[in-house]
């Protein structure tokens, strides 16, 4: 009388054994289908991400191109005193006012864009890295490109060249306090150690600060409103 009991008692225990084996089974086959789950949705998120920024890197590759199309390729030899001429402040105003005037309501987008990224590396009290420059221009180089076509019409009708231009540039942010950190977005195709742009101040002569400031200072508000094209290397 005492086997079938013993036998009884076993089986039970072989029962609860396996219901308690499945139970972990189904858990542990549940718990795999939902990482695997949020697997294949980051994976996703991610391929979407890294979609939209080849299709916008592809619209920047379209810059040497554009570049092309400026008339004027002369190398521009700087003077040797670093003063800009009348002429030279006007026609940086217009290619300035041009790229403003192209982007319209969409200058508004850009422009915060800029001050996210400032503001955030004030906080962070650190040079950008690649991750944080990716972040804002996936979101702004096709307003960049729009604003490049603009300026490299601009140039045209002024008869700038594009170094010439940059000369320009780097003169005026010098002149209004804003000679620090800016990013050349036109780098990342040709050469993107030069991204990051760190001028150096002992190159600057504070006579032709002066010189420079009294030529840009009618212009001085619209130039502080569209520092966000100087800070994106246009």
């Amino acid at each position: 009388m005492k086997k079938p009991a013993v036998v009884w008692v076993v089986a039970g225990l072989i029962i609860v054994a396996l219901a308690i084996g499945f139970y972990f089974l189904v858990r542990t086959a549940g718990d795999f289908y939902s990482t695997a789950r949020d697997f294949y949705s980051t994976a996703g998120d991610f391929y979407s991400t890294a979609g939209d920024f080849y299709e916008d890197y592809a619209e920047v590759a379209s810059i040497p191109a554009l570049n092309e199309q400026i008339r004027n390729q002369t190398e521009y030899r700087p003077p040797a005193d670093q003063r800009m001429t009348a002429s030279q402040a006007e026609r940086y105003v217009t290619v300035q006012r041009a790229m403003a005037q192209t982007l319209g309501n969409r200058f508004e987008e850009l422009d915060k864009k800029y001050d996210q990224l400032t503001r955030s590396l004030n906080e962070r009290g650190r040079e950008p890295g690649l991750a944080d420059l990716m972040t804002v221009w996936t979101d702004i180089m096709s307003l960049l490109t729009d604003a490049k076509r603009a300026q490299v019409d601009a140039l045209n009708k002024t008869n700038l060249s594009l170094s010439e231009y940059q000369w320009i540039r780097r003169k005026t942010l010098e002149a209004l306090g804003h000679g620090g950190m800016t990013f050349n977005f036109e780098a990342l195709l040709t050469d993107p150690a030069r991204v990051v742009s760190v001028p150096d101040p002992q190159t600057i002569d504070p006579r032709a600060l002066e010189h420079n400031r009294a030529l840009l200072e009618p212009h001085e508000d619209s130039m502080e409103e569209w520092l966000v094209f100087s800070f994106f290397g246009l």
